[in-house]
């Protein structure tokens, strides 16, 4: 059994295919690249649920929420450069 990547692993892997998702419509937030990656293999299950931790976690609070935390944007929604550059930051901090 291969060990589950580390949450810095993680992240550079969602960095890697960011992008590539917001520009293919695949998503529009941070919180969609879990469905994302998992879909196409780049994550398992085990590393799913550690990214969503980590966001769940770590994420900016939403100016954009209406009070459900379940809908709410940290950024502008389908704005990329927001969100790389919170991963970015992560990654180096971690």
């Amino acid at each position: 059994m291969i060990s589950p990547r580390n949450i810095k692993e993680i992240l550079v892997i969602v960095l890697d295919n960011i992008e590539t998702a917001f520009a293919g419509g695949s998503v529009d937030g941070i919180c969609d690249m879990r469905h994302y990656l998992i879909k196409l293999a780049l994550i398992n299950k085990r590393e799913l649920n550690t990214f969503s931790t980590y966001l769940h976690d770590n994420l900016p609070a939403s100016p954009f929420d209406d009070g459900d935390e379940s809908d709410g944007f940290c950024w502008p929604y389908s704005e990329l450069e927001p969100r790389v550059k919170w991963l970015n930051e992560q990654i180096e901090k971690l």
